[in-house]
């Protein structure tokens, strides 16, 4: 009599004991995908820099987020593939400076600030393609202190895409800035990217703000 109640009651309790298995797992699996998410985001999260600027600069030059190069060494454009320092050296007419001091210098004495559009992003390597969940920089706050800006020139379409969406151009209407977009320093192939002598003719544009 036993043995049948057993046996007639066995494969109820297997099925339980596999239930509960099977929701373990399941749950252990969810908890183990929320990690790894969790883990990838902090590690993917990007912080932009302070900006580089003083009360006499006149053009506030915006990238969009530094490389990885650039926020390992804590340096804008730290990437020698990068050809931002080639460019600004040559179309303020200066030698280019060795150290990254000396370089920041030659900007601020030159009327040209440096910063980003994004204060924090999600990204994963250095390409703008792969940047995600942006969060800009507060401007208003920025322009109210530096009041001596009176153009802001974006470095390549990823910096200007993401300041016309999230900031706005008409944000500013009572300051008359001018808004330019440039081609990107940076020097990565494609079908439309410039030679740098078509880049720096371009971006000589600023010169004319400065003076």
């Amino acid at each position: 009599m036993g043995f049948n109640f057993a046996t007639r009651h066995l494969p109820s309790q297997v099925q339980q004991i596999i239930s509960k298995r099977e929701e373990s797992d399941r749950l252990s699996r969810e908890e183990a995908k929320k990690t790894s998410i969790v883990k990838e985001t902090s590690e993917n999260k990007k912080h932009s820099f302070d900006p580089i600027i003083n009360q006499n600069s006149k053009v506030l030059i915006l990238g969009s987020m530094p490389g990885e190069e650039s926020l390992a060494k804590n340096e804008y454009y730290a990437n020698p593939r990068n050809e931002f320092w080639t460019i600004t050296s040559a179309v303020i007419g200066i030698e280019l400076s060795g150290t990254y001091e000396e370089k920041k210098k030659n900007l601020l004495e030159n009327g040209i600030a440096l910063w980003d559009v994004m204060k924090t992003c999600e990204r994963k390597g250095s390409l703008d393609s792969d940047i995600k969940n942006p969060e800009v920089n507060d401007f208003r706050e920025f322009l109210d202190t530096y009041r001596h800006i009176v153009a802001i020139a974006f470095n390549g379409g990823k910096a200007y895409d993401t300041f016309k969406s999230k900031v706005g151009f008409k944000f500013f209407d009572e300051r008359k800035i001018t808004y330019i977009k440039m081609p990107s320093t940076s020097s990565m192939k494609g079908k439309h990217v410039k030679n740098i002598t078509d880049k720096i003719k371009e971006w000589s544009e600023i010169v004319k703000y400065i003076k």
